[in-house]
């Protein structure tokens, strides 16, 4: 059974003895000049008392004890416990206060709906305001605030058409890396690439109802985190790469298309294996020029890796319009319909074409990782 922390209970206000003292009298049905007179003092005194605007004193204490018959320990006691609890009331006062300038800065900063979303937020002040600094991974607020003005991230994947809210996509990048921090998966070995883009191409080909706890358990077994973090709004962030202990990949699952989710996931594999493993500490914002090579380098390592150039100059020349045709190549490569359907939709322009079923089998991930 959980105990109490005596402790740590604050009343909500501190109670001086005089309320103790009034009612006692009134119990025995005496006036303050009765009582006064019977102590041989001032009835001002003893109203001072009862009012808490004196304090019993040692001698007061006596006097008490030879009038009421209560022992004089009582009466000091009961001082000296209304001090404590007047401090501590003040202690706790002084601490919401300050809880809430510490709250006001930071819920101007975050993204209440997105953390409120994520179970994040609760109706606890002092507890938002801890969790928020664990999220954040700083112990202040001076940490906190600083993480907004850093300019290098984590590498992540924006779409070219939306623009990206900055504060949304700090706080959802350090939700992720947060998220990330409680994972735990095998060992990593860079030997093993063609090994990964090999049986997550397969994951994706088949396209079960669990393909994305398939993708999980695949990167897990070699030694990558994977999780699903719906993004927040004004922030059309798709994915993101790092190192937690492990590479570890994010993505939004903005778009749920299978083609969409592919090029996605390898372009964070690519940045891997491109980047990351030569420069594990490495962070940055992709939006700034001196990364667009990088980036670039991803999505044309991750568009060889989905569909090789040898197999693509085979088959870009098909009727793209013709489902039996697409099926054919599909089933003939391992290459899932919809991949190839949209690397022939963005290299043409041309997205008037019909379409194969493209949906993700399974949503339910994001729910279970959250």
């Amino acid at each position: 059974m959980a105990t109490i922390n005596i402790k740590k209970l604050v009343p909500k206000q501190a109670t001086y003895p005089g309320e103790h003292l009034l009612d006692e009298i009134q119990a025995r049905e005496m006036s303050q000049k009765d009582l006064a007179m019977e102590m041989d003092l001032p009835k001002s005194v003893v109203n001072e008392i009862i009012k808490g605007k004196k304090n019993i004193n040692t001698d007061i204490a006596l006097r008490l004890e030879k009038v009421l018959g209560i022992p004089a320990k009582f009466w000091l006691n009961a001082q000296a416990d209304y001090e404590i609890d007047k401090r501590r009331v003040e202690e706790k006062h002084q601490e919401f206060v300050k809880n809430n300038e510490i709250w006001s800065v930071i819920k101007s900063y975050i993204r209440m709906p997105f953390f409120k979303r994520e179970g994040v937020i609760t109706d606890d002040l002092k507890q938002n305001i801890n969790i928020i600094f664990k999220v954040f991974a700083v112990s202040d607020l001076d940490g906190f605030v600083g993480r907004f003005a850093e300019l290098e991230y984590q590498r992540f994947r924006k779409s070219e058409k939306s623009n990206i809210e900055r504060n949304s996509l700090v706080c959802w990048v350090n939700y992720v890396k947060y998220k990330a921090s409680q994972l735990y998966v095998s060992d990593f070995n860079q030997s093993e690439k063609e090994q990964v883009f090999k049986a997550i191409r397969e994951v994706l080909y088949k396209n079960k109802e669990n393909i994305l706890d398939e993708v999980k358990e695949v990167l897990s077994s070699y030694g990558i985190k994977f999780l699903i973090v719906p993004k927040p709004k004004d922030c059309a962030v798709d994915g993101v790469s790092f190192w937690s202990e492990n590479p570890t990949i994010c993505l939004s699952l903005r778009n749920k298309s299978i083609d969409s989710f592919a090029f996605t996931l390898f372009h964070e594999l690519s940045h891997i294996y491109l980047h990351l493993v030569n420069n594990n500490r490495k962070e940055y914002i992709n939006l700034e020029e001196k990364h667009q090579k990088e980036e670039q380098e991803a999505d044309e390592l991750a568009s060889k890796l989905l569909i090789p150039d040898d197999v693509w100059k085979k088959i870009k020349s098909i009727n793209f319009h013709n489902e039996s045709s697409v099926m054919s190549v599909s089933k003939h490569y391992g290459i899932h319909p919809a991949i190839l359907q949209g690397r022939y939709s963005k290299e043409n322009n041309n997205y008037k074409i019909k379409k194969i079923d493209k949906d993700i089998r399974q949503v339910s991930f994001t729910e279970k990782n959250q």
